[in-house]
C-alpha cells in the first residue's frame, strides 16, 4: 500500500486549504513514494501525528482491520487516509 505522487498533492493541496487537525491515521502499511519518507510527507502535510494500521508488514498498530478497533483507538484522529487497505476488508463499516 503506499501514497502515490497524485494522493500526495490531493492530500497537501486539501491541507493547504483547511488545516485542521493535527493527528492522521494511515490504514495500510504505507509506504510514501513522495516525499520518500513519513517524517517528509508529515513536515509537508503538517501532520504532528501520523500512525499506520495494517495487519501485515511493520504498521505502527499491528491489528486486522477486520475486527472491531480497539477503544483506545476512538476518536483519536482528525484524518483517516486509506492507502489502499479498504478493499481487502469485509465491512468496511
Amino acid at each position: 500500500m503506499s501514497i502515490e505522487i497524485a494522493d500526495f498533492e490531493l492530500i497537501t493541496h486539501i491541507r493547504n486549504f483547511a488545516a485542521s487537525g493535527t493527528a492522521c491515521a494511515i490504514l495500510g502499511d504505507c509506504k510514501h513514494h513522495y516525499p520518500p519518507n513519513q517524517e517528509a510527507f508529515m513536515q509537508a502535510t503538517k501532520f504532528e501525528t501520523i500512525e499506520t494500521f495494517d495487519i501485515n508488514g511493520s504498521p505502527t498498530h499491528l491489528i486486522d482491520l477486520n475486527n472491531d478497533i480497539p477503544e483506545e483507538f476512538h476518536n483519536k484522529y482528525d484524518w483517516v487516509i486509506d492507502s489502499g487497505t479498504l478493499y481487502c476488508c469485509f465491512d468496511v463499516a
